[in-house]
């Protein structure tokens, strides 16, 4: 178990933001995997119109073009229409595919191999996919947790972040080994209460973008293994509420702020450490960002847009290239890309 620091004092006005948007939502009933559908809440503010609860998709039948088997790929996912869409990642952004029959995705990653991985929320599953596959090929279960969001290193371990646990009892990171189908392991904080993204640096460091039990408002964790242990460091970084951050070559850590009701967010990048270097794709509520390969892009998820963008990277002067609209029309939630794309 990974000892978490003090607490510092509470911030007020963060911990009621998240207590109204918890409360919003009906609560995850205690249940055997699959047995009792979970009614785990989205990570996004602002869509209080989207139920917590909605069933496995089944408008449209799975579909890929034969063009997704070269070039690079966007995948966009959607909660409220239970899919992930597929989009051509070079200019004019065609679209190419449509998965369906997904209980709630959420966080999207894809690995070296091009295989999409898919946080399966109220599934309590991750489902991965082939590339130019229409159906998984393999589930990690993930049961009694809503998983949020997946982080996958190159050996093929994947970290699974959990927003919370089906007693609400508080976040957690789940690790499963290379091949593996269940976790062998399970890391928590006494910080993390609402657990929301997490990705990898080159060096293999983990970072956790959370709601903290203590200020009620978002930070980002360092987790680094040494052997069979993990120790947390934490960055400085503090945002109004999280969002699922990446990590550039340069170490440099954007974590989405998905801002409040009453406070605009945006993308911030920061130096290692809580330097705050610049901001982008704001003022607004973004939630997901991920950088391709070679990182002359950026794409951002805009929930509370309906869109996913692409923007120039790095800055500080980055200007946006193309707004992709939810087709499903359940809203963006997140959004990944193939990092096999070189254009």
């Amino acid at each position: 178990m990974i000892l978490g620091r003090s607490g510092y004092v509470a911030a007020a006005i963060g911990a009621l933001l998240i207590a109204v948007f918890l409360l919003s939502r009906p609560l995850p009933a205690a249940a055997e995997h699959a047995a009792v559908q979970r009614c785990y809440p989205p990570i996004r503010l602002g869509f209080s119109l989207i139920p917590a609860c909605n069933g496995p998709g089944a408008q449209q039948r799975s579909w890929v073009s034969p063009s997704a088997a070269r070039g690079g790929i966007i995948y966009v996912s959607e909660w409220g229409a239970n899919e992930v869409e597929l989009f051509s990642a070079s200019p004019g952004y065609q679209q190419l595919g449509v998965l369906t029959g997904f209980t709630s995705p959420q966080g999207i990653t894809v690995d070296r191999k091009g295989n999409l991985y898919v946080a399966n929320t109220n599934g309590s599953d991750v489902l991965i996919y082939a590339r130019g596959a229409t159906s998984p090929s393999r589930t990690l279960m993930d049961p009694g947790e809503g998983p949020a969001d997946v982080a996958v290193a190159p050996d093929g371990t994947v970290y699974v972040a959990n927003e919370t646990n089906a007693s609400g009892s508080g976040g957690s990171i789940s690790i499963y080994p290379p091949g593996a189908t269940t976790p062998s392991r399970t890391l928590t904080n006494s910080q993390f209460y609402f657990v929301i993204g997490v990705c990898l640096d080159r060096s293999l460091n983990l970072y956790v973008s959370f709601n903290s039990s203590a200020s009620g408002g978002g930070e980002v964790f360092q987790l680094s293994r040494s052997g069979r242990q993990w120790s947390a460091s934490d960055t400085g970084i503090r945002v109004t509420w999280g969002g699922m951050p990446a990590v550039d070559d340069a170490g440099y850590v954007v974590e989405p702020d998905q801002g409040s009701p009453y406070v605009s967010g945006a993308v911030n990048v920061y130096a290692p450490g809580p330097v705050k270097l610049y901001a982008f794709a704001g003022p607004g509520q973004p939630l997901a960002v991920a950088l391709r390969e070679g990182e002359r892009r950026a794409y951002v998820s805009r929930p509370d847009l309906g869109v996913a963008q692409v923007w120039t990277y790095p800055g500080p002067t980055v200007r946006l290239l193309a707004s992709l609209p939810a087709i499903g029309g359940g809203g963006t939630s997140t959004i990944a890309v193939d990092p096999s794309d070189d254009e």
